[in-house]
């Protein structure tokens, strides 16, 4: 098995209330998605409204979904581009 770095956009959606979700880019979707849930575990992820929700409804009620796969380069802009539309409701920051 290889090793590859996949870029691309993200989501963290709330199941409960699929409304509520996090958007964000990442170099490394596997790497980036194993430091949320690391964080979040820990009760120290930097996102607060994240992490209140985490810890209100539970581990079981998070997925980490990939929506874009695109290259490094254009990460930004595909981020941005779904912050602008989509205004979601655990992004605390409104650009990528």
């Amino acid at each position: 098995m290889t090793n590859m770095l996949i870029s691309g956009i993200y989501q963290i959606i709330n199941l409960v209330d699929p409304e509520k979700y996090y958007i964000g880019s990442a170099v490394n979707l596997r790497q980036r998605q194993r430091d949320h849930w690391s964080t979040i575990r820990r009760n120290k992820h930097r996102n607060i409204h994240l992490q209140n929700a985490w810890n209100l409804y539970g581990k079981d009620n998070f997925r980490f979904v990939p929506l874009i796969l695109c290259s490094i380069k254009d990460l930004k802009f595909y981020e941005q581009g779904l912050l602008d539309r989509l205004h979601p409701y655990y992004n605390i920051a409104i650009s990528a």
